[in-house]
């Protein structure tokens, strides 16, 4: 995640955007459904659907999610993007 002059996510929000992330690098996959993101919320953090779904728009309104055709993507940061570039030399 990246700095903002907005004030920061909430820390059970931070926490979901952590949990998104581990799920999708343990998977091997680019992304997850957003249906099966909300799931994973609410069993994993044990929160009411509504308040998942709440999550999920709040990091996407911060792009620190990206949607594209029902899928949830990981934004790449400049942090991330400079490892990568490492790693490729």
């Amino acid at each position: 995640m990246w700095k903002s002059d907005r004030p920061p996510l909430p820390e059970w929000i931070k926490d979901i955007y952590t949990l998104l992330e581990d799920h999708i690098a343990d998977s091997n996959a680019d992304s997850i459904e957003q249906d099966a993101a909300v799931t994973l919320i609410v069993d994993e953090e044990e929160v009411p659907t509504e308040d998942a779904q709440h999550a999920v728009k709040r990091l996407l309104n911060r792009g620190h999610l990206y949607e594209v055709n029902e899928e949830l993507y990981i934004t790449e940061t400049d942090d991330e993007n400079e490892v990568a570039e490492t790693d490729d030399s």
